[in-house]
């Protein structure tokens, strides 16, 4: 199997990155080929933003960031980090996203890589979502970490259950673009 880790811990010594490198080393030792992709340390940049789209523009007097995306797409005029991170995209069947839950969410960073990397054209679009998403056939899941004990994160929890925070990313990113959220 073909494993892409995205990571989103900006220190090296975190327990985030201890996980990170314990599934490299399981997952190598087993026979699988694991690519990462550890954000801090590019330096990945996570505003979409006008200076993505360097061919001409569909609008050049509006940006709109999904508009431009989709045409980005049919041009094949993606900037070079987000072209390299779609290439490991389309390469995996397992894609894990790696991060500590800050604020009830992913830190910005992933949120950034989602948003520039799966974007509309590449990893959605009309008629390419869910049930016919372009990710198919192919896993991603949630490795995270909280800071708090297990039961604050409990059903009963003060923060609430850990899985309907992992809604938005499960369902709204993963599901969203065809993949299989593990576990199901």
């Amino acid at each position: 199997m073909k494993v892409l880790i995205v990571h989103a811990h900006p220190e090296p010594a975190s327990f985030n990155a201890a996980l990170k490198e314990t599934a490299v080393a399981t997952l190598t030792a087993q026979g699988h080929d694991v690519k990462v992709s550890d954000l801090y340390a590019m330096d990945f940049k996570a505003i979409p933003d006008a200076d993505d789209f360097t061919a001409a523009r569909k609008d050049p007097d509006l940006l709109q960031i999904d508009i431009e995306q989709e045409h980005q797409y049919e041009l094949g005029t993606y900037p070079p980090d987000v072209a390299t991170e779609q290439a490991k995209v389309e390469w995996c069947d397992l894609m894990i996203f790696n991060f500590p839950i800050w604020w009830f969410s992913m830190p910005a960073i992933l949120k950034g890589w989602v948003e520039r990397v799966m974007a509309r054209g590449f990893a959605y679009g009309s008629g390419h979502k869910h049930a016919k998403g372009v990710f198919l056939g192919r896993k991603a899941m949630v490795c995270c970490t909280t800071g708090t004990s297990a039961d604050t994160y409990a059903s009963d929890g003060i923060e609430g259950d850990i899985l309907h925070l992992l809604w938005p990313v499960n369902n709204g990113i993963f599901h969203y673009m065809g993949f299989t959220p593990l576990p199901e």
